[in-house]
């Protein structure tokens, strides 16, 4: 079967996520890290990308991107392969390193991009690696606050319009930014640490719009099952509209759509 064609549009934000085979811990290092970091920086230079946020995880990663051209493929091609070639080197080791290709979810719904950011934002604290996201080094929050220096390859500034900000006033976005954080990590924690302290599923889908469909199942785990329930319609109709490739995402899936309720 061939693979659906990229959403590479161009002017909002990418969730994009990498995850190492078989659950293997591919960032767990700072030498990883730091190798991961310095290769995205020159990717974001080489290809024009805006990172708003990141963060690295010991098996994975989250990053949110802009793009100024259709490159994430060639980008994320380059960032994941240079990596994998030296994380082999480095613990003798042959084969992929990612699982499968990488995620990416265009965010394009009022609101998403803030609530993937404040999401990435809490990563590390829900397991367990830190207790504030700005203990956490390696992301992208405490530059965003104003808390550490920005790496090369964050766009920090850019990061405050996750949110939906603007920058007439960058200290009171950076407190607002916190404030916003704050407030998830206190829902979070009220729930258990381990909470995903996701958004529900009205919160996310609209009907017509494919795009909050794969949201919803690819950013927020949802199952096609849950989905399907909540749209009133068979677990077959979600897998169908799942894989609608975004070049034919108009007239008749939309219409599809609009009419199951």
């Amino acid at each position: 079967m061939a693979r659906r064609p990229r959403d590479q549009r161009v002017g909002c934000w990418h969730h994009v996520m990498g995850r190492g085979c078989r659950g293997e811990p591919v960032l767990s290092t700072d030498v990883d890290r730091e190798h991961f970091c310095f290769l995205l920086g020159d990717v974001v230079d080489r290809f024009g990308w805006t990172v708003g946020n990141w963060t690295l995880m010991p098996n994975h990663h989250h990053l949110l991107i802009k793009l100024e051209e259709p490159n994430l493929d060639a980008g994320m091609h380059r960032l994941h392969g240079l990596f994998a070639q030296r994380w082999n080197i480095r613990n003798d080791n042959t084969g992929h390193v990612f699982f499968r290709r990488y995620k990416s979810i265009p965010l394009t719904r009022t609101g998403a991009a803030g609530r993937v950011a404040k999401y990435v934002d809490l990563n590390p604290v829900r397991a367990g690696l830190c207790d504030r996201p700005e203990d956490w080094e390696w992301g992208g929050y405490g530059a965003i606050v104003g808390r550490r220096r920005a790496l090369r390859l964050h766009a920090a500034e850019a990061g405050l319009q996750l949110l939906g900000g603007d920058h007439a006033d960058s200290a009171a976005m950076q407190f607002e930014y916190a404030r916003a954080v704050r407030e998830r990590l206190a829902t979070t924690r009220a729930h258990g640490v381990a909470a995903r302290s996701r958004p529900l599923l009205p919160e996310i889908i609209v009907r017509g719009d494919i795009d909050s469909l794969r949201e919803a199942h690819e950013t927020w785990w949802y199952s096609t099952r849950a989905i399907a329930t909540y749209l009133d319609v068979s677990v077959a109709t979600v897998h169908r509209w799942l894989k609608e490739a975004p070049i034919k995402r108009t007239g008749a899936a939309l219409t599809r759509w609009q009419g199951a309720s």
